[in-house]
């Protein structure tokens, strides 16, 4: 996001500072509380109108405002009189004045957080593409997966990935580059690296660089080396790094996937993200281990020259799944 969208320093000092001071006034901090309270329940109960949810959050603030200064004063005030005060009781005012100003930068905080929803940048459907980000970067997607942007400063680029993509970041040392995959969260300065998500699982190969590979809980993290890869599991548990032959996991962007002593299983899962497809076989075939190489150019042409090797044929039975029959 650009910093002009951002509240400045000095509001977020001045609102600290509010809240600090007000914290040791009972009335006052139960009217904050409050208002905190639904200022997140508007947050999380956002709905995509957005004109009518910034409309709605402004009545829902004044309400409460209007509620907490005026409700005691209409209770003892008699009709036909004013309210006049002296000096001396002007403290009170400073404190509704300051519960005003500090739910005024609160609900901007929050409003700014709750709209900002992640930006598409590129995605692919059957095809490879490449695309060339604002620092100099480089993203090659991997069919069926996105790419959003979900923040842009002068000192961070964040973005967030959706399926396979290799990515060849420009060397910025004043500036972090961060990248959410499905449930890890990788951290560099310049460094060319390949992530994947499937299956509840995030799997990043190092090519050249460094880079600190994260849980999204960030309770786990490591620093991968060049060559090495790991996977986010499922549960959060970070696996340890291991050394790997980097065209297992970029041979994709020629479009050919290359193996050795794989699982039919895996080559089988491979295929079915790259074409979106299912594809089905007895637990025999799945196990048998392969080596060799798929071009991936053509669906047909990958599971006709599978199915050679495996000594038979994947038909098609619905749709975009297949399933693996043994020649008789």
């Amino acid at each position: 996001m650009n910093n002009e969208e951002n509240i400045s320093i000095e509001d977020r000092r001045l609102a600290n500072e509010l809240l600090n001071e007000l914290h040791s006034d009972k009335e006052g901090r139960n009217s904050v509380n409050r208002l905190h309270e639904e200022l997140f329940a508007y947050k999380y109960n956002i709905t995509n109108q957005y004109a009518t949810r910034v409309e709605l959050a402004k009545k829902q603030c004044w309400n409460s405002i209007s509620e907490d200064i005026f409700s005691s004063k209409r209770s003892s005030a008699s009709p036909g009189f004013t309210n006049i005060i002296t000096l001396n009781n002007l403290k009170p005012y400073w404190k509704v004045a300051a519960i005003i100003l500090f739910t005024i930068l609160l609900s901007i905080f929050y409003l700014q957080i709750a709209v900002q929803q992640p930006t598409l940048i590129v995605s692919s459907e059957s095809t490879i593409e490449t695309v060339e980000l604002s620092d100099g970067s480089i993203v090659t997607l991997r069919p069926n997966s996105s790419l959003y942007s979900v923040e842009k400063s002068e000192f961070t680029q964040a973005v967030r990935l959706d399926g396979e993509a290799f990515f060849s970041i420009s060397n910025h040392p004043e500036r972090t580059f961060l990248v959410e995959a499905g449930n890890g969260f990788i951290e560099v300065l310049g460094t060319q690296f390949n992530i994947r998500t499937w299956q509840n699982s995030t799997t990043v190969f190092l090519e050249s660089g460094s880079l600190r590979l994260s849980s999204l809980n960030r309770q786990n993290a490591l620093i991968l080396q060049p060559g090495q890869v790991s996977t986010v599991k499922p549960n959060n548990q970070i696996s340890d790094p291991t050394d790997t032959e980097k065209e297992y996991y970029t041979s994709w962007r020629d479009e050919i996937l290359l193996f050795n002593n794989r699982q039919a299983s895996t080559i089988f899962r491979e295929l079915e993200y790259h074409f979106s497809i299912h594809i089905e076989a007895p637990s025999d075939i799945e196990n048998t281990p392969l080596g060799g190489s798929i071009s991936l150019q053509s669906l047909q042409t990958a599971l006709q020259n599978l199915g050679v090797v495996l000594d038979g044929e994947f038909v098609l039975i619905s749709g975009n799944r297949y399933r693996f029959e043994e020649l008789k």
